[in-house]
């Protein structure tokens, strides 16, 4: 069983009352005029996000006193002790933390004793759909926006060798991403500086999923490969194709197995195993179950309350049951027609799925089925391109890129009819492969041009055209999607380099 932590990180501060010093949020302090204090962290990681909760103890305060809490300056609590001096309350980060270390500090009102311990505000991007269920929003962003977003600047480039398909995950200030020709590497978000590297040999056109201190990543040697952010081989698993699809996490599950790690190959088949190996000492897995489809498989698996979602090259969305089906090969709960090919990621959202197809169209299914094995779908969005990207979702509405060089923006509810158009478009100045991603008001996504592009969430409706708020350049097309976290975009390119864009003067 893996040890589970949740992704929005508890500060733990605790105190020893039996040491002739005691510990305030893992902080010791002495009652004498100049307190000593030493951090010790009880969860981990030791971090979280804006808009966090957060849990604090404290003791050897005065009894039964207001103590006060602040973060950095602002205060953001109030607690009484009882009459041993003890208190314990639970608090929110504000929502405004910007990235990097911060202070928390509790000061008794009437004994005047204090403490404090440091907290560090970060964000991740953990893999290709942000979350298992998809989206690619990450809502914790809050250092680039709108009005600032102009003033992005090139921070670093990383010379990866080939080019990077792969898109980026970013994972407590270190960065993962792959070559084209096959190297796993890890940088340093604040500088581009290489933490490791690792040679996987083959073919990469799959994106890291992290989770516990493990990447998961596929190759086109049809391996799905593990390995650790210190950058060792942890174990493999064998499908019958390449693996261009990136795999997804499915935790936090009921049974003997409590995580899969699961991912899609081009032998038509999605694949689930253990996400901690099949045991000490054994390095190659066979699969928990594989669930079979009627084409090749290079759409990027979701996951969302107990069902996984997966798109097929024979045009059909399949839903499997997370759990397998109690045999080796299972049977989807139901599939959903298409026009076209999905290379798509399903994104999962308020009980539909969001999955564009090469026909030039986003649909739109309910995550339940529809009680029958085939499924129509809700309603479709119409472009005027061909291959579509994969959909990001954020504040009612469905963000994808087509073949014709445009950003595309539907209602997340459809418009009423089983068609439907635009609320508006954003044009570049290439096919769009890449997947956009959303972050504090604004949509970036890559383009064939070389270009990255940011646009205003909500920046028109009726479907007009919306000009891009900032473009970045690189120096080959762009087919690897951005992510988001702690005010860097990060992207790769063909052109053989991952990209860092921050603000002038924020450092993560």
């Amino acid at each position: 069983m893996r040890r589970r932590f949740p992704r929005i990180a508890v500060l733990c501060l605790l105190l020893a009352a039996l040491l002739p010093i005691g510990l305030f949020a893992g902080v010791r302090l002495t009652q004498a005029a100049s307190p000593k204090i030493h951090l010790e962290p009880c969860c981990d990681p030791t971090s979280g996000t804006p808009a966090s909760n957060f849990r604090i103890k404290g003791t050897y305060f005065g009894a039964t006193e207001q103590v006060t809490i602040t973060f950095d300056s602002a205060q953001i609590g109030i607690a009484t002790t009882d009459s041993t001096g003890v208190f314990k309350t639970k608090l929110k980060v504000p929502a405004t933390a910007q990235p990097g270390k911060h202070t928390v500090t509790a000061h008794g009102q009437t004994s005047g004793l204090s403490a404090s311990a440091t907290f560090l505000v970060r964000t991740t991007w953990e893999g290709f759909g942000y979350l298992p269920f998809g989206g690619r929003y990450n809502s914790f962003e809050n250092t680039i926006a709108p009005g600032n977003v102009a003033n992005l600047t090139l921070d670093w480039s990383y010379a990866a060798g080939s080019a990077v398909v792969s898109s980026p995950a970013e994972v407590h200030n270190v960065i993962y991403a792959a070559s084209q020709s096959g190297t796993l590497f890890a940088l340093a978000d604040a500088t581009g500086a290489s933490a490791w590297s690792y040679p996987i040999g083959s073919a990469v056109a799959s994106s890291p999923e992290v989770e516990d201190q493990v990447i998961y990543i596929g190759a086109d040697d049809g391996k799905l490969y593990a390995i650790s952010t210190a950058g060792a081989f942890l174990w493999s698993g064998a499908t019958g194709g390449a693996i261009r699809s990136a795999p997804v996490d499915a935790e936090g599950l009921s049974g003997s197995v409590d995580a899969m790690i699961i991912a899609g190959s081009n032998d038509g088949s999605l694949y689930a195993f253990n996400a901690d190996g099949c045991g000490a000492g054994v390095t190659s897995c066979s699969p928990l179950w594989t669930g079979a489809t009627g084409g090749a498989i290079n759409s990027s698996p979701s996951y969302n309350r107990g069902v996984v979602y997966v798109g097929s090259d024979d045009g059909k969305l399949y839903a499997f049951n997370v759990y397998g089906c109690g045999a080796a090969t299972c049977a989807p709960l139901w599939t959903g027609a298409t026009g076209g090919a999905i290379t798509s990621y399903p994104a999962v959202v308020n009980g539909v799925v969001y999955v564009s197809s090469s026909d030039g169209k986003l649909y739109a299914f309910n995550s339940a089925g529809c009680g029958s094995a085939t499924c129509s779908p809700l309603w479709a969005g119409v472009t005027s391109g061909t291959n579509l990207s994969s959909p990001a979702f954020a504040k009612g509405a469905v963000y994808v890129g087509a073949s014709d060089g445009k950003l595309y923006a539907f209602s997340a509810a459809g418009c009423g009819a089983a068609t439907c158009a635009p609320l508006w478009t954003g044009a570049t100045g290439g096919a769009i492969a890449s997947s956009p991603a959303i972050a504090n008001g604004l949509v970036y996504v890559g383009s064939d041009d070389g270009k990255l592009y940011a646009f205003k969430v909500g920046c028109a409706s009726g479907g007009a055209s919306c000009a891009p708020l900032w473009t970045g350049v690189t120096g080959g097309a762009i087919t690897s999607s951005p992510a988001v976290a702690n005010g860097v975009v990060n992207v790769g390119s063909d052109d053989g380099k991952l990209y860092a864009f921050h603000l002038p003067g924020a450092t993560p």
